[in-house]
């Protein structure tokens, strides 16, 4: 399941809660998982560069692949020069794609639920 989603294919999801069913997976079957807040973001940014693929999740709505690290914008709201990312945001019932700097992807840094799933 984590192959088919890490291409962010909205076919590939399914079921009532897709994306917490697939951060269960996820949490499961990655190598590493942090959770991301600003004071964190930039040492988890260097070390996801380590990896194969990189998946993050924000709360039950956003799911957000890595695709990029070398095309970055500095984002103050981050501290830290943020990666392009491709990403399916689900409203409704339905899902949006769209390709973004990962900052303007997963939002401000607050208290949501914000988890970096790496694997090799």
């Amino acid at each position: 399941m984590i192959d088919d989603v890490i291409q962010i294919d909205p076919e590939k999801l399914t079921g009532s809660e897709p994306i917490s069913h697939l951060a269960k997976v996820a949490a499961e079957k990655a190598d590493k998982t942090i959770s991301l807040n600003k004071s964190n973001m930039a040492e988890s940014l260097d070390e996801a560069r380590n990896y194969n693929k990189v998946l993050i999740i924000v709360g039950t709505h956003t799911l957000v692949k890595i695709k990029d690290f070398d095309d970055c914008q500095k984002s103050t709201a981050w501290g830290a020069c943020m990666p392009k990312g491709v990403c399916l945001t689900q409203k409704g019932g339905d899902f949006e794609k769209g390709t973004d700097y990962i900052n303007n992807l997963i939002g401000l840094p607050d208290g949501q639920n914000r988890k970096m799933f790496l694997f090799n």
